[in-house]
């Protein structure tokens, strides 16, 4: 009896094949070769047939989700105090409209960020939200910003002098006390909201120094009474001049209904594997966190040195809309009787 030569891939030489396939098929993979002895019993010729047919059947596949997706509260854990830079910084929140933008910047305000600053200012053509600020801290246009940072950078310079004078030789603790009166102490933020619409996002000059060199304005400043960060709003990604994406110390993004946004955010920030996979997870872990929950934001800590994988740096973030109600950030009596201006449409 001559036999039909047939050509097969001999997968049973894998060294992993063994321990995932069965015995009768390990066998039946043998009949298919010159090796395969001619004279077959009954019981195998059996085997044979049942593994003809259970081979024409394919085994379900357990669909395994990619690591990072996989019990996202606690990869990505909400966002705290101690995520932020312990001196001043820059921060961007970016969402279309009604997406809780001011409400995520007052909630931060009001909690993370709660004892960190004495004095608030709100820039914005419309003046709308945030009624945590007096209406006397806040102002349509840039005009009176440059006039704010100058001020702060004689306060730092005031406090740079009296150490100088405290390190004087022969000096009594009380004189040293009364020294140490003339410290200053102030910490402040700035808020910088809807500016896009006035075109004053893009190609400014001093919003791009305060994002490039903003963290610096205090830096000279060793006594920790002076603090001047800033947190810049806008409804688009491309809203905001690549110089402030980029320098961002942390930026937050709601779910963007914009494609190019999104493209924007995920390849500027996330991308950590150039590969397609890893492409593909950084749009994965993106749409994850910003559609988890109704006005989730993501929040990306670019001021973290390590960002080897995303529970490094990404962190998710949703308004405490109770903690911010009748509370005032900053500001007395008088600054509060201030009656809040009309919305100049022409």
């Amino acid at each position: 009896m001559v036999r039909n030569k047939k050509t097969t891939l001999n997968i049973s030489s894998h060294p992993s094949y063994s321990s995932i396939v069965p015995a009768n098929l390990l066998y039946a993979n043998t009949i298919l070769h010159d090796s395969a002895p001619s004279d077959l019993k009954i019981e195998d010729k059996a085997n044979q047939i049942n593994t003809k047919s259970l081979r024409n059947k394919s085994e379900p596949k357990t669909q395994v989700k990619p690591p990072n997706l996989i019990n996202m509260n606690n990869l990505y854990p909400m966002l705290s105090n101690n995520d932020f830079p312990s001196n001043s910084f820059v921060g961007s929140i970016v969402g279309s409209r009604r997406t809780g933008k001011s409400s995520v910047c007052e909630s931060l305000l009001c909690n993370e960020l709660k004892d960190r600053f004495n004095t608030y200012f709100l820039f914005s053509p419309t003046l709308s939200g945030f009624d945590t600020i007096p209406n006397n801290h806040k102002f349509r246009n840039l005009d009176l910003l440059p006039n704010i940072i100058k001020k702060q950078q004689d306060a730092v310079k005031n406090n740079i002098q009296v150490s100088k004078l405290k390190k004087k030789i022969g000096l009594t603790k009380n004189q040293i006390g009364h020294i140490e009166k003339d410290y200053i102490e102030s910490k402040i933020c700035i808020i910088l909201d809807d500016l896009m619409g006035e075109g004053s996002l893009k190609n400014n000059k001093l919003l791009n120094k305060i994002s490039t060199n903003g963290r610096h304005i205090c830096s000279p400043d060793k006594t920790g009474m002076t603090d001047m960060s800033f947190l810049i709003l806008s409804q688009s990604v491309s809203g905001l001049d690549a110089t402030i994406r980029r320098n961002s110390d942390i930026l937050l993004a709601s779910r963007l209904t914009s494609k190019k946004d999104r493209e924007t955010l995920v390849n500027e920030n996330m991308i950590l594997d150039s590969s397609r996979g890893g492409i593909s997870m950084a749009y994965n872990n993106y749409d994850e966190v910003t559609l988890n929950r109704d006005y989730s934001f993501i929040a990306l800590l670019n001021h973290k040195s390590n960002k080897s994988k995303y529970a490094n740096y990404v962190r998710q973030y949703q308004a405490n809309m109770n903690s911010f109600q009748d509370v005032k950030l900053c500001g007395d009596k008088d600054d509060w009787d201030v009656e809040k201006p009309f919305f100049d449409f022409c």
